[in-house]
């Protein structure tokens, strides 16, 4: 909302000295006024135009009756009576002859402000946080000081990868072996960790697409990723023993430490975007895939009853698991073929 400067005429008695009023601004050089909103310093409001080219009013004398016949409500403030030099009453019941009008059409120094150039506070709407959390904001955003910004990459950026993904845990398969073919539990991510040194992945989030402000999977502290190894979250459930003593590869399930808001990977069967952020909600990984595609080759479509695999394993595009290694439709925890990352024994 702009501010205005109102700056009242004062009406004279019959009896006192008439006094011009003072004009607001014409068409003159003026400073402007506080503007709407702002942050900073206001520039004070520009003065009223006193130099301004006075007209002739269309009143009396002062101390002269009004006219035989005349009403004194004929002269209102917004229309005046009668032509210049004509003797007449305001509606308050003053006279008076030559009282200028506003110097609003004259040629008078200083305008009101308008929109001036001030960088103080104004008097705009209050500002609403865009968030008060992190997880109010999409995926690899975050939230500083109100507002959701893009986190940028980690330092850990292409250190780990993903390299298995099951979207859809109704494979008719006990992937986590323990002994419930459950859709939601079944379902996992394996990652592996590409660098020369071990890589602690403690506080370490997963995020999905689908539910952002629900961290799909928080790593507890000394998860720690050897070189070249794997570790694989799955949906829930148990890892079994069997499973968990495969050589070179770790797993866990999703939220394991905090099991009153496990809410499972949730992985979009028709597409998502998972991500692997840091505590920072920096990118470290992502995998995409189905209809969250952008329009570029390479990215892999949404499958069912088999895992989407790097083919060859950690260097190789994505490819249904069955299509990389005939009649296997996954294999969590090694490399495709069943060898154990690493060169584990």
């Amino acid at each position: 909302m702009k501010t205005l400067l109102l700056i009242p005429l004062l009406v004279m008695g019959c009896d006192d000295d008439p006094a011009p009023a003072p004009a607001p601004g014409g068409e003159g050089e003026g400073e402007p006024g506080p503007a709407e909103g702002g942050e900073g310093e206001a520039i004070d409001p520009g003065e009223p135009s006193g130099e301004g080219e006075e007209r002739e009013g269309t009143g009396g004398s002062p101390g002269t009756a009004c006219p035989e016949g005349r009403d004194p409500l004929d002269c209102s403030a917004e229309g005046g009576c009668g032509s210049e030099g004509t003797d007449c009453c305001s509606a308050e019941g003053g006279c008076g002859e030559g009282e200028p009008e506003p110097a609003g059409e004259g040629e008078g120094e200083g305008e009101p402000g308008g929109e001036g150039e001030g960088e103080g506070e104004g008097e705009g709407e209050p500002v609403v946080p865009e968030c008060e959390a992190h997880t109010d904001c999409l995926q690899w955003r975050r939230c500083d000081d109100g507002a959701c910004v893009d986190a940028g990459d980690s330092p850990l950026r292409g250190s780990i990868l993903f390299n298995e993904v099951l979207i859809d845990g109704r494979i008719g398969e006990d992937a986590n072996g323990d002994g419930d073919i459950n859709g939601t539990d079944d379902e996992f991510i394996e990652l592996v960790n590409i660098t020369g040194d071990a890589i602690d992945l403690a506080g370490l989030l997963i995020v999905e697409s689908d539910l952002t402000a629900v961290v799909r999977h928080r790593f507890a502290d000394d998860t720690v990723v050897p070189s070249g190894q794997a570790l694989v979250v799955f949906g829930g459930g148990a890892p079994s023993e069997e499973l968990m003593a495969t050589p070179g590869a770790l797993f866990v399930a999703a939220n394991p430490t905090d099991p009153a808001f496990s809410f499972s990977l949730n992985l979009d069967d028709e597409g998502d975007t998972v991500q692997l952020l840091d505590a920072e909600r920096r990118r470290v990984a992502s995998f995409v895939y189905g209809v969250d595609c952008p329009d570029v080759a390479g990215c892999p479509p949404a499958v069912s009853d088999r895992s989407l695999t790097r083919w060859p394993d950690i260097d190789g595009p994505f490819t249904p698991h069955d299509e990389a290694v005939e009649d296997v439709i996954l294999s969590p925890g090694t490399l495709a073929n069943g060898d154990n990352f690493g060169g584990a024994q």
